[in-house]
């Protein structure tokens, strides 16, 4: 939540305890446990009112599936392998902002993976910004457009965010940006 450092300080914590092999191995496989106990360690009120969002997903190659759960955070996109017309599926998951309230229940969920899908997982930066209509843009039209770009040779995060940039009216981000691309061979 918020910027600056203290956000990001939140943030670098977090990246650090999952990092760090605090959590037991059985709990890093399931997705709703590591936000549940994200959840407790990181409460609101021991945090300077401060949350996070997060999708945490665990891929099983000899089944090719992909386990995962949100905390808060937007769906995370599965690109199918078709150049033709490739399938956009939203990852969605039901949760609320890790930190937010006590003894949340976050859903887990899985989705299957086939040779050659990409999953793309971002920040609200990447869709939520002003447009030159004055309008604000949407995770509809982003959707649309990952998946115009899905459809294309060899796109990359910098066609992503080349493309972003173009609709921008002020043509800087005012938001944070992350983007993440994994491809599944």
């Amino acid at each position: 939540s918020g910027h600056g450092v203290q956000s990001a300080l939140l943030s670098v914590s977090v990246h650090n305890l999952l990092r760090s092999g605090s959590f037991p191995t059985h709990v890093l496989k399931q997705p709703d446990q590591v936000l549940t106990e994200l959840n407790e360690m990181f409460a609101m009120d021991k945090h300077a009112d401060n949350y996070f969002t997060m999708w945490f997903g665990v891929y099983q190659a000899s089944a090719r599936t992909l386990r995962y759960a949100s905390g808060g955070h937007p769906p995370a996109l599965l690109l199918g392998a078709s150049r033709n017309s490739p399938a956009v599926t939203p990852l969605t998951a039901q949760g609320v902002p890790v930190g937010m309230f006590p003894d949340t229940e976050f859903a887990c969920a899985t989705a299957p993976i086939a040779p050659g899908d990409t999953l793309l997982i971002y920040s609200d930066g990447a869709y939520e910004f002003p447009v030159p209509a004055g309008q604000s843009w949407s995770l509809e039209a982003f959707t649309a457009e990952c998946k115009r770009l899905a459809g294309t040779p060899d796109w990359t995060l910098d066609t992503l965010v080349d493309s972003l940039r173009a609709r921008i009216a002020a043509e800087v981000f005012d938001d944070d940006l992350s983007l993440v691309r994994l491809h599944f061979g």
